[in-house]
């Protein structure tokens, strides 16, 4: 994909944090996690160590991003010899909403890490780490990634209308920092997805993003991409998660989604801006993928995220998918329908977590 379709792909990018936490590590000391059903980001605020996994290791530095795979089971070591372990999910605290994982002597954190659960896709697509198949780590310019970070504990420290929003809005300009130093230094090598390095794909993949609302067939997409239709079916399949007419049915479903959310228009006329015949129509396919009718998902007092599950409507709010991370901890056994762990213990003041 060249750089003009990397720009619309990002321009179209949904970020979702599905849970936040801080890692604080003495130097000596390491934390070990168990592996997790979800991707996570670590970015470092202050100091220097390493994570480890079974294979591998990549050295940590103040302004590095860490993308780690889901079902990675990992350390996070400070700077030096590792005299001392700790696991993670022996070790939590949670003031005011923001989870915590020390380990550490007499309070002081040598290394200081954001830790954020991610969902990042495009509408009706899939996630775009997940072809990643090891972590991953990019230097991101550090004062505006960590003015980021920081923006988002105090948003957690302090929440109130809007905060979900707000956090994946921060989070989705930290991905993008993260996806421009990626691409500067791969290019087309690039590791992170699939569907990204397939030019021709790419081709019906934005045409489809791009023009949701029109009425495409299997062929026209085909000959978008220069395939027969067999084959372009299979590789979209291959590259995307699923068939290209799903594909389409639920980009159109969440781009109604958002404009539910994010604007007044009349149902009828959101129906037909993403390309559904009639209301009747689009309001059981919305009903279908979201569990609610149009009218129900607008009057939600909670919103309900906009991308849509695998298999079942999704709704919980910000604060329960945190809590479900941390209860997931306690046993140490991740559950279908939420978040799993994370855990950290004694809080320190958001201003030391400042770079």
């Amino acid at each position: 994909m060249n750089e003009a379709g990397l720009n619309r792909l990002i321009e179209q990018l949904d970020v979702s944090v599905e849970a936040f936490a801080i890692c604080e590590i003495g130097n000596g000391w390491s934390l070990a996690c168990e592996p997790l059903d979800l991707m996570v980001v670590h970015y470092v605020l202050r100091g220097e160590g390493r994570i480890t996994w079974n294979g591998g290791s990549v050295a940590l530095r103040q302004g590095d991003a860490v993308i780690i795979p889901a079902h990675f089971a990992k350390s996070i070591e400070g700077a030096g010899p590792v005299v001392q372990t700790v696991a993670a999910k022996e070790t939590c605290l949670s003031p005011s909403g923001l989870t915590r994982f020390r380990a550490t002597a007499a309070g002081h954190a040598d290394l200081v890490l954001g830790c954020a659960s991610i969902n990042a896709r495009v509408p009706g697509g899939p996630d775009l780490f997940a072809q990643l198949r090891e972590p991953f780590a990019e230097q991101c310019p550090r004062d505006a990634t960590s003015d980021l970070f920081n923006a988002i504990l105090r948003e957690i420290e302090r929440p109130g209308i809007g905060t979900r929003g707000f956090i994946g809005a921060m989070m989705k300009q930290i991905v993008i920092l993260f996806l421009r130093a990626h691409f500067t230094r791969w290019g087309e090598t690039s590791p992170i997805s699939l569907a990204m390095r397939h030019p021709r794909l790419s081709r019906a993949f934005l045409l489809i993003l791009e023009h949701p609302q029109r009425a495409h067939s299997l062929d026209q997409l085909a000959a978008a991409a220069g395939m027969s239709r067999s084959r372009f079916v299979h590789h979209f399949r291959e590259a995307y998660g699923r068939p290209p007419i799903e594909f389409l049915q639920r980009v159109r479903l969440q781009s109604a989604a958002r404009m539910l959310r994010d604007t007044k228009l009349p149902i009828k006329a959101i129906s037909s801006m993403v390309g559904y015949a009639s209301r009747s129509q689009f309001s059981h396919a919305f009903r279908v993928a979201y569990g609610l009718d149009p009218t129900a998902f607008r009057r939600e007092p909670e919103p309900a995220p906009c991308e849509l599950a695998e298999a079942k409507p999704m709704g919980a709010p910000w604060m329960r998918n945190q809590d479900a991370w941390i209860n997931a901890s306690a046993t140490a056994r991740p559950r279908s329908d939420a978040p799993p762990p994370l855990r950290s213990v004694q809080a320190a003041p958001a201003a030391t977590l400042a770079t």
